[in-house]
């Protein structure tokens, strides 16, 4: 799963996730932008050119935990779609990854 808001280590929604989890440095197609009517809660908005990328963390997860459940769950009723896409590794490489975008 990439994360790229208050879901990252040491942001806001950070303990709702196992802090053993494996996080790998990542980028995915994309902007960033904040969700209407919140705080400043950060969205991910399809990019508009094909630089357009997005920093995060790639989380080696099991989305059967309950504890990833309860976040995909959480995120899902904030109007967060869970969207498959391809990141690139920070280290090298590209991988298939799922991530919450905003439409």
């Amino acid at each position: 799963m990439f994360v790229y808001g208050t879901l990252r280590v040491g942001e806001a929604l950070s303990h709702l996730l196992p802090p053993s989890l494996t996080r790998y440095g990542a980028s995915v197609p994309g902007r960033l932008a904040y969700a209407p009517g919140t705080t400043g809660y950060p969205v991910l908005l399809p990019p508009l050119t094909p630089d357009d990328r997005v920093q995060g963390d790639l989380l080696w997860c099991d989305f059967d935990d309950p504890d990833i459940s309860r976040v995909v769950l959480m995120e899902s009723d904030s109007g967060y779609n869970l969207t498959r896409m391809r990141a690139l590794l920070n280290g090298g490489g590209e991988i298939r990854v799922a991530a919450f975008t905003w439409t």
